[in-house]
């Protein structure tokens, strides 16, 4: 979603679309982002912006830069004032391996090079209702397999209840 306009009351259009590409300015994969451009009745056509999507090996975060956004299409100044991403695709995120604490950061730059971090925490409900209690059971050792310089027997083993 895109809003665009003067004053405290942008013009927002609820049709754009997100897709996930292949490699892009060098990162592990790449964003298209497809917009149509209205200027109050006027259509201005399609915009799309790219975006490079870098994935942190040990953390598997995301580092997402986008291309600059337009500011003028077909000669009319867009004034861009508020880009919404929302993902909503079924499946397409999962669970957090932890219930701490997260959020979503980025540093927004203007067309005139100001910059701003911007923040959305969140976190995940219902925690508390997981039926996680796993179980370790550990085993070391046979009769007549220890010892210097023999292979000694280690056996881990990892349960956990169903859901």
């Amino acid at each position: 979603m895109a809003g665009a306009g003067v004053g405290s009351h942008p013009f927002f259009i609820n049709d754009g679309r997100v897709f996930l590409t292949g490699p892009y300015r060098g990162a592990d994969y790449g964003l298209s982002v497809v917009m149509r451009a209205l200027a109050g009745p006027f259509g201005l056509g399609t915009v799309v912006v790219r975006a490079a999507v870098y994935v942190n090996p040990d953390t598997a975060a995301l580092r997402v830069v986008s291309d600059p956004f337009p500011t003028v299409v077909k000669g009319v100044p867009l004034n861009l004032r508020a880009v919404r991403i929302a993902i909503d695709k079924p499946g397409f995120m999962v669970t957090p391996t932890s219930c701490a604490k997260k959020s979503v950061d980025a540093t927004v730059t203007s067309t005139t090079g100001l910059e701003a971090s911007v923040s959305s925490p969140y976190r995940v409900a219902g925690c508390r209702d997981l039926p996680f209690a796993p179980k370790l059971t550990l085993s070391a050792g046979a009769a007549g397999r220890t010892g210097v310089r023999r292979s000694t027997p280690f056996s881990a083993t990892v349960t956990q209840s169903p859901g």
